[in-house]
């Protein structure tokens, strides 16, 4: 993929929620640099890590539903990842 095509599809996937919601992001951007020859390992989180995030974030999602639902307030503040 050359830089052109490359910065017209990540303005397309940016400004697109329909495809930002179709595709797993992350992965696919991963995908796309290591195409390019890049060594993104170093970059990954662990799957322990990313199962915490995931999971705490929607839980906090869940919660703030339910409040709104009852119509009460709700304020979360993200997760912190733990430390290793």
């Amino acid at each position: 993929m050359n830089i052109d095509s490359w910065q017209a599809f990540m303005q397309m996937i940016g400004s697109s929620e329909s495809l930002q919601q179709e595709y797993d992001m992350e992965d696919l951007l991963s995908y796309l640099m290591k195409m390019q020859g890049a060594d993104v390992a170093e970059f990954q989180k662990p799957k322990d890590l990313m199962r915490y995030s995931s999971s705490s974030l929607l839980l906090g999602k869940q919660a703030a539903a339910m409040a709104t639902k009852a119509g009460n307030s709700f304020q979360y503040s993200m997760p912190q990842i733990p430390h290793q």
